[in-house]
């Protein structure tokens, strides 16, 4: 993820530091801007999926934890 955001901000950082015409850094931006966008979307929901499985994994060796601690009584 970082090395797309870097590549979206840091080339539109050093147009403007070198006063770049502004249409340069404006196309440069209206094209790289989306497909970092797209790229961190797509990578948060790879996360948020993941997230997901660690905690359904985790709530079901909590529920197996009760069960056998039922079981030895």
């Amino acid at each position: 993820m970082l090395p797309i955001l870097f590549l979206a901000v840091v080339p539109a950082w050093l147009l403007m530091s070198f006063k770049a015409p502004v249409p340069l850094a404006l196309v440069y931006l209206i094209t790289a801007g989306p497909a970092a966008a797209a790229f961190w979307h797509a990578h948060s929901k790879v996360w948020q999926r993941r997230d997901q499985i660690k905690a359904d994994q985790r709530a079901g060796a909590l529920k197996t934890k009760k069960l056998l601690k039922g079981f030895k009584r």
